[in-house]
């Protein structure tokens, strides 16, 4: 009797504590949208957004491909592909060396512990200091917290060192950047709303009192691409091709 009371109390708590872990928010869902402002008091101030829409093979991977509206209102075009696999997240991102190319490079890990470390560039990288969870629209969300280094020293150029990954939201520029370096130009991007599934997701402080921005974007345009995203001079007489965000097979 006592072992069968014994059994039944392991199993509530188990119960307790595996409903209070909360599952995984993706970051790359279609039809998700991020709202930026970036630039710096001297040149000014511009707005754009990114959207999701779609996917694409590249070296036998499924990548989404990420489409970007700048300034907002004109036409969308593809600009990158980005994948989740598990809890982190990768970016194709172009080599601007002599041989050119692309390379895949980690956008972010949301499976990351303190001390975790990831190189940037050379001299450059961001360590993990803390973990923590954020409420944000009324969702609890993981976050990572980084502190940025440069030659070994914590980095500090115009303000802190201090960066995020937050879960579903991405880094502090969303999914425009990783981290924020701010470099020479002292150019800074802020991330002002991500849209998903039509609800506002994240806001930001300074955001209120800025007028609304569309939740979705229109990727409809009269031109072809290929699977790659690229422009093609016109329709295809065989092959895949992308039209209006669809996808259409010419035999």
């Amino acid at each position: 009797m006592c072992m069968k009371k014994l059994l039944s109390i392991f199993f509530a708590l188990f119960a307790i504590q595996a409903s209070g872990q909360e599952a995984y928010k993706p970051l790359l869902i279609d039809g998700k949208t991020w709202t930026y402002s970036v630039g710096n008091f001297f040149a000014g101030y511009r707005t754009f957004n990114h959207i999701v829409d779609g996917d694409t093979l590249i070296d036998s991977k499924i990548w989404k491909k990420v489409y970007i509206e700048s300034p907002v209102g004109s036409e969308c075009r593809f600009e990158k592909a980005m994948r989740e696999e598990g809890k982190k997240v990768y970016e194709r991102q172009r080599i601007y060396e002599p041989g050119g190319g692309y390379r895949e490079v980690l956008f972010a890990d949301f499976d990351a512990v303190v001390g975790s470390q990831y190189v940037e560039d050379e001299g450059m990288y961001t360590e993990v200091t803390a973990t923590t969870s954020i409420d944000l629209e009324g969702i609890t969300r993981h976050q990572i917290i980084l502190e940025q280094h440069e030659d070994g020293y914590p980095y500090s150029s115009y303000d802190d060192s201090t960066s995020y990954w937050t879960e579903g939201i991405g880094g502090d520029c969303g999914i425009y950047q990783s981290v924020q370096w701010l470099g020479t130009t002292g150019n800074r991007c802020t991330l002002l709303y991500c849209y998903e599934d039509g609800k506002c997701i994240y806001r930001h402080p300074e955001a209120v009192g800025i007028e609304h921005l569309p939740s979705t974007i229109s990727t409809s345009s009269s031109h072809f691409y290929d699977l790659q995203g690229r422009q093609l001079q016109g329709k295809p007489e065989r092959g895949v091709y992308i039209r209006d965000g669809k996808k259409y097979i010419v035999r």
